[in-house]
């Protein structure tokens, strides 16, 4: 026999009524039990751990946030910045491995005087710059290279 109905056998009452007007389990509070776990180890803490300590825990990473939140936006900000300089020291080391390459091969107009014009071309637009070599690669005959002859 619980508490209650005890209480309303000494007041003369019927039991089953005062047990029906007392509050029961809320929808929120069934599924408050039923996150219970989820919430655990979202927080990092045991199946042992109860709604409390999880509300504690609900505070303090609110907490932290404000914190922690700044910082790991200077985080992106700096690793952003990083990506993009390495973006582009790739995009110039491939320009200039593409242009020495026409030089090294003798294309016509290519030349160590003009290089870093052509390695600026390549950076704005490398699709343009490749196609243009390969189509003056085939609409001109090669000129024969003079360092073989004496």
């Amino acid at each position: 026999m619980t508490f209650q109905s005890k209480l309303a056998e000494k007041l003369g009452l019927n039991a089953a009524a005062i047990l029906a007007a007392l509050p029961s389990e809320t929808d929120e509070q069934v599924a408050l039990q039923s996150a219970l776990p989820d919430l655990r180890s979202a927080f990092g803490l045991t199946d042992a751990a109860d709604v409390g300590a999880v509300l504690n825990a609900a505070r303090n990473a609110a907490r932290d946030v404000n914190t922690t939140m700044p910082a790991l936006q200077a985080q992106v900000r700096e690793l952003s910045g990083k990506l993009t300089s390495l973006d582009e020291a790739s995009k110039t080391a491939r320009a200039q491995a593409f242009i020495d390459g026409e030089i090294k091969d003798g294309r016509m107009g290519l030349n160590a005087e003009n290089r870093d014009e052509f390695v600026a071309m390549h950076l704005e637009n490398p699709e343009r710059t490749e196609n243009s070599s390969r189509a003056s690669r085939c609409s001109s005959p090669r000129t024969p290279s003079l360092r073989g002859a004496d």
